[in-house]
Order: structure tokens, then C-alpha cells, then sequence
């Protein structure tokens, strides 16, 4: 069996040390570089309409609420933002939305559909078939 080694007794390597002028360019932030911020470059004003519509008819399945969620998430996913984010943004927009007078089960459900349509829309793939209220392909 190998002795225990001390993690703090360890000495960097040449590969690693970054050379003299190491950490320079973060001097300013004592525990390292800031994170990225992503900027949405996509609107999401059309999943908004599209889901005070739905709440409004009690259609949660309609093809313009997919068509935007799909639409969302691929523009983010063309602008390079990551799936982590974009399914915060989509969950966020499903939190804030019109979804009054619904119970807790049904917004869950809600943001269920939603989170799959974006994820199809991302990575550009379909999970379900067709929306519910489109006519199947003949």
C-alpha cells in the first residue's frame, strides 16, 4: 500500500505553473477569474404571447406555444449558449408566465412540456411527435 500523501505539501509542476507572470490578468478578483455571463440573444417574447394564449384557452399543447419554445431554444443553442442555461431560461419564462388559476400539478406539468420542447429544439430533435393539435402526416 502507498503511503499518504499531503495535498498541501504538493509543489507545481513546470507544466502547470504558468510561467512567471502567472495569475497576472486576475489580480483584480482574488478567487479567480469571473464566470461568464451569457447574454439571451433571443427574445422570449414569443413564448410569453404564446403562453398567456394558452392559459387564456386552456391549451397547453398548441403548436405555436411548441413552435416558439423550439425556436428559443435553437437560437440560443446558434449563439452558444449553454443547455444548463437555456433550460434556466425556459423554466424561469414557465415560472413568470400567465399561468394563473392552475394548480401546482398543472404548472408542473406545463414546464415539463415546455423544458422537452426546448431540449428538442436545442439539440434539434423530436422526443413526442406531433403536437396534439396538428394533423398527423398522411
Amino acid at each position: 500500500m502507498a503511503p499518504l500523501r499531503d495535498p498541501a505539501a504538493r509543489q507545481p509542476s513546470e507544466l502547470n505553473s504558468g510561467g512567471p507572470h502567472a495569475g497576472e490578468q486576475f489580480r483584480e478578483y482574488p478567487h479567480g477569474p469571473p464566470l461568464p455571463i451569457y447574454v439571451t440573444p433571443a427574445t422570449p417574447d414569443r413564448i410569453r404571447a404564446a403562453l398567456a394564449i394558452a392559459a387564456a384557452s386552456r391549451n397547453y399543447d398548441s403548436r405555436d406555444l411548441r413552435d416558439a419554445v423550439l425556436q428559443f431554444a435553437s437560437d440560443l443553442h446558434a449563439n452558444g449558449v449553454p443547455p444548463e442555461r437555456m433550460l434556466i431560461a425556459v423554466k424561469q419564462l414557465a415560472d413568470n408566465s400567465t399561468l394563473t388559476g392552475v394548480s401546482d400539478w398543472w404548472r408542473s406539468i406545463v414546464t415539463d412540456r415546455l423544458v422537452r420542447w426546448a431540449v428538442e429544439g436545442y439539440y434539434r430533435i423530436d422526443l413526442s411527435g406531433p403536437a396534439p393539435d396538428e394533423d398527423p402526416p398522411r
